[in-house]
Order: C-alpha cells, then structure tokens, then sequence
C-alpha cells in the first residue's frame, strides 16, 4: 500500500457543496452545449443529409436513398454527450443537495476525503 492511499483531506461542507456546484453547472452548460449542436446537425441532416438518386437500370430506372453518415454520426455523437452531462449534471446535483443538507445542520462542519473520493476540482 503507497502513501497516497492513506492520504485524507478535510474540506468544509461549505466548500464541497461550492465545488459540486460548479460541476453541476459545468455539465448544464455542456448539455446545452450539445443540445445546440443536436438542433443544427438534425436540421443540416434533414436539410442535406438526404439525397435520392435515380439510378438507370434494365427497363427503367430506380431510386436510391443516401445517407450523409458523416451528418448521421456527428448526430449520434452529439446525443450521446448532451445524455452523458445530463447524467453528470444530475449525479452533481444530488453532491449538491446533500453537501447543503450538511452545511445547514452542521455550518462548520468537514468532512475527510481520500485521495480516491476527491472528484470536485478543489
């Protein structure tokens, strides 16, 4: 076992609520970040994305669909990041709620933090 596992640090209930906080907003901020990007690559996809294309054939001729897999995978990728900070956001604002529950019934108090458990950028 190293040192540094057995390192504990004491943070105010105060300043671990600040610091989750911060992070909370950070990840609203990244959603709506992504969000914006979801709501121009949707509209550039159904604008552009989408092309037909006759084909000549025996007979006549037929229509292929073609996708723009670029527009489609930035697409997703913007979907998976707005859920993923979604997610964040509310796993920090649950950090936030109890860090203020603790704050309001104990104004000074602290709490010890292992070197693993430090999460929140102080």
């Amino acid at each position: 076992m190293s040192k540094r596992e057995s390192w504990e640090f004491s943070f105010s209930y105060g300043d671990l609520a600040k610091a989750a906080e911060e992070q909370y907003t950070e990840h609203i901020e990244r959603a709506d970040h992504w969000d914006g990007q979801l709501a121009e690559l949707d509209k550039q996809l159904r604008a552009s994305g989408v092309q037909y294309r006759d084909v000549p054939m025996t007979g006549g001729t037929r229509t292929d669909v073609v996708i723009d897999v670029n527009l489609k995978e930035r697409l997703d990728e913007a979907r998976r990041k707005r859920a993923e900070h979604e997610r964040r956001a509310e796993e920090y604002a649950g950090y936030v709620r109890a860090f203020q529950l603790q704050l309001e019934s104990d104004p000074q108090g602290h709490l010890l933090l292992t070197v693993d458990d430090i999460v929140f950028g102080l």
